[in-house]
């Protein structure tokens, strides 16, 4: 199993167990899909024990709907949200990312091109970053496919750093 994390900040992104596809050799498109979480108090943990006569106020057991890999591993959405405010936070990982590998700086360039043809297309993305809460980590794209609505992330290839576990 590969785990891939961001280069700049250590926040693990996903693993290779999920549907990928390297686009351009500039970032993976990872398939994600959507996961119904329960939430509440399970009173059997606790040592409750419901009796016969109905459950306590309260107790009941509700749901709601996650996306996987944001859930799994607790990526954040970003304030920083819309066509303008993603340009600029690219900018400054990019940045970041071509002071910490100077290598990069055509590559960089690359992908902006690729993201502005794909904002073109869709202009319904959301701005996620890794865990750390930490801004200057790599800006990552949700968007969804049609027709199943399908959520798929972006993830810059030259900002991610594998393991293998």
């Amino acid at each position: 199993m590969i785990l891939y994390s961001d280069v700049l900040t250590g926040a693990e992104m996903f693993i290779d167990s999920y549907k990928m596809e390297l686009v351009d050799d500039i970032y993976y498109k990872v398939i994600g899909k959507h996961d119904i979480l329960n939430v509440g108090t399970d009173e059997t943990i606790i040592g409750g024990n419901r009796s016969a006569e109905g459950s306590a106020e309260g107790s009941e057991q509700t749901t709601t709907t996650v996306i996987d890999i944001v859930h799994s591993f607790r990526l954040r959405l970003s304030h920083l949200q819309g066509k303008d405010n993603f340009r600029d936070n690219f900018r400054s990982w990019a940045r970041r990312m071509v002071l910490k590998r100077p290598e990069l700086k055509d590559r960089i360039h690359q992908l902006f091109e690729a993201l502005n043809t794909m904002w073109m297309r869709e202009d319904q993305f959301q701005v996620y970053h890794g865990e750390t809460w930490d801004d200057d980590g790599m800006p990552l794209l949700l968007g969804y496919e049609e027709p199943n609505n399908t959520p798929y992330m972006i993830f810059y290839k030259d900002g991610l750093v594998t393991k293998t576990l």
